[in-house]
């Protein structure tokens, strides 16, 4: 990769979702202004409010394989059930693949990826907050479906986020989510400030 490409790259995230998100044909991807706006952000709590199929994922993972490169680290994935967020992961894996002179990928199982960098994805499922102890300084806690995660989950992530005070928390869900969640989940002390985008 040529160093131009990776200057680019590093100084705007917004390059990683255009040279690694495909569309069904497999042709790069254009994202939309909030798209590019969620990659840019460095908010420490962010809330993605966006319908079915709108690309959340797409989106916050294409933030992802990003920080991976240039913010090396741990990078935590928590939905509801481990299926949703082991798809989150493949998201990331398949935008990761096809960008061009970065870290190699180590290791890659349906729950894990590991670059040569030192980062890695976890995939974790959201029902019990035992599975989520022990990990400890993410660089990012991604939240898929944060309307329908247990309060218990984010009471296990917040000494997480206290001894690492650089963790971005991102929290994903549709409007039907925060409807049936009411008030009580989203507007919680524990997400408390989080930025809608």
């Amino acid at each position: 990769m040529s160093a131009a490409i990776d200057f680019r790259r590093a100084a705007d995230p917004a390059h990683v979702f255009r040279e690694g998100v495909r569309d069904a044909e497999g042709k790069p991807t254009e994202p939309a202004a909030w798209q590019e706006d969620v990659i840019r952000s460095e908010a420490k709590k962010r809330l993605i409010l966006v319908s079915r199929q709108g690309g959340k994922s797409t989106t916050v993972g294409a933030k992802c394989a990003h920080g991976m490169v240039y913010a090396p680290g741990l990078y935590l994935v928590i939905s509801p059930t481990l299926r949703q967020s082991k798809l989150f992961l493949k998201k990331t894996l398949d935008v990761y693949k096809n960008l061009t002179g970065v870290p190699r990928i180590t290791s890659a199982t349906k729950t894990e990826m590991h670059l040569e960098n030192g980062s890695m994805m976890v995939a974790l499922p959201g029902d019990d907050d035992a599975n989520i102890r022990g990990f400890s300084a993410p660089r990012a806690i991604i939240i898929d479906e944060a309307s329908r995660v247990p309060d218990s989950i984010y009471a296990a992530i917040r000494p997480m986020r206290a001894a690492s005070p650089n963790c971005q928390l991102i929290a994903l869900t549709t409007p039907l989510g925060v409807a049936a969640a009411g008030s009580t989940r989203l507007g919680s002390p524990t997400l408390g400030g989080l930025r809608r985008g």
